[in-house]
């Protein structure tokens, strides 16, 4: 149970870290380095980007399932769809967009906690993505 709460506060910490890392690049006082974002993947995941990109979300999910312990899961996709979402973001890439969307989508349909946070999320990743287009 430590080791599962100190995890999660991990990627809870991961998380708010990327948020900050988005806005600073977005607000044009950081710069887009593809290579960091690449260890980013490698870190967390210990897959490349191009990886879950091809893969559909159910595959995702399981990948996920099979290599982390079921409490960390939906924290760990969470963390993989704004990763996927705020890279999208700063590139314009759509598709990348999309996948964080949709990633974060099956977390609030399969988690078996209401998270307020996490619609509201959903929400702005959709907004955002229509102001782009």
């Amino acid at each position: 149970m430590i080791r599962k709460d100190y995890i999660l506060r991990q990627i809870g910490q991961i998380l708010e870290a990327l948020m900050r890392k988005f806005s600073k690049i977005q607000s044009g006082n950081d710069a887009y380095n593809p290579d960091e974002f690449q260890d980013l993947y490698q870190k967390y995941f210990n897959k490349k980007r191009d990886f879950f990109v091809a893969l559909s979300t159910d595959e995702i999910a399981n990948f996920f399932n099979e290599n982390y312990d079921s409490g960390e899961v939906f924290a760990r996709l969470q963390l993989l769809a704004e990763l996927l979402f705020g890279e999208g973001q700063v590139l314009s890439n759509d598709i990348l967009q999309i996948k964080g969307m949709q990633i974060l989508q099956y977390v609030i349909e399969h988690s078996s906690t209401f998270d307020w946070d996490r619609n509201r999320r959903l929400s702005e990743m959709k907004n955002l993505m229509a102001q782009q287009n």
